[in-house]
């Protein structure tokens, strides 16, 4: 850990108040890189950036045996707790973590097409793979899957009879930057979440979907996707979604499960889009959407119910 720390550069090295590690932890473990705080593993680094009830019990059921956190976060945590963990204390834990984890971040430094993979266990032998296919690391394609022309598929897991389009880009970092308010320094936050994508799930072209930067993102079963659609990392996309041609994704939403996202929507980041809700076309979704609302406009609105009359012996559904 104190080698890690070494490498942060001045700007970065500014932000750290304070490094509590009683028991040594530092001197004794190998950090492997980061993630969200109920998916870390021992030697992964987390960050809490608030002190709600909700943060606080995350921080104390994690794993993560390095914790970034603003110092407010330390007299909530019990004694027993704290004397377990490497704290390092800072202002910016978000600035902090992308300068800490950076370094740590697989890129993908190795590229192959298709013609050299012949035989590997982790494409199915009746996978059909098209010409000029280039794949990065981490990719596991499932049975009777279909990839186009031209996509490049990284850090993506594929399941059974789901069919990719040409010109895709899966699994490749999202846009995530870290800007500091006083030196102005510029960090790219780390990437270390992967794609999942499920089962009969239709990609159409020209797609990108990114991969999760300390969560992954994931597309359930059944999910189509229309050509020229951007889906951000982290995002979540339940279970026979319809996303729509030139819609917008933004970074930690969740689609819900049959819902409609029409043509040239934006979606901003974090919002959490109900179960078989529909979305107008252009639409800019500023808010929540409830379960089987329609909105529409920019900002969007809610327009009417969706289904008016859903069934109650099928949980809502038509």
């Amino acid at each position: 850990m104190h080698d890690l720390l070494d490498s942060v550069g001045d700007a970065h090295r500014a932000l750290i108040e304070q490094i509590l590690d009683e028991n040594g932890t530092a001197d004794k473990s190998t950090v492997s890189g980061a993630r969200a705080l109920d998916l870390a593993s021992p030697d992964e680094l987390v960050f809490c950036k608030t002190e709600t009830p909700e943060m606080v019990a995350a921080v104390i059921a994690t794993r993560s045996r390095f914790i970034v956190a603003r110092p407010q976060l330390l007299p909530l945590l019990p004694s027993q707790f704290k004397r377990s963990r490497v704290l390092v204390l800072t202002r910016n834990p978000r600035a902090l973590i992308a300068a800490l984890a950076t370094p740590l971040e697989t890129r993908s430094t190795e590229w192959r097409t298709r013609e050299s993979l012949r035989g590997e266990g982790w494409i199915a032998a009746d996978a059909l793979i098209a010409p000029g296919v280039v794949f990065g690391p981490g990719v596991t394609i499932g049975r009777r899957c279909i990839v186009g022309p031209n996509s490049v598929l990284a850090h993506v897991t594929i399941g059974d009879d789901s069919r990719i389009g040409s010109n895709c880009s899966i699994g490749g970092d999202g846009f995530g930057f870290e800007v500091d308010s006083e030196t102005g320094a510029v960090t790219k936050f780390p990437h270390f979440g992967r794609v999942t994508i499920g089962k009969n799930v239709e990609i159409f072209s020209n797609v990108c979907i990114a991969r999760g930067s300390l969560r992954d993102t994931v597309i359930e079963d059944h999910v189509k996707i229309d050509n020229l659609v951007h889906v951000a990392h982290n995002c979540t996309i339940r279970r026979g979604a319809f996303l729509i041609a030139n819609s917008m994704i933004g970074g930690s939403t969740i689609i819900g499960e049959g819902a409609w996202i029409a043509p040239s929507t934006s979606v901003l980041n974090g919002i959490v889009v109900g179960d078989r809700a529909m979305t107008g076309m252009g639409a800019v979704v500023t808010k929540a959407v409830g379960t089987n609302e329609i909105v529409a406009g920019v900002p969007a609105r809610k327009l009417r119910d969706r289904f008016p009359n859903p069934d109650p012996a099928s949980g809502g559904k038509q």
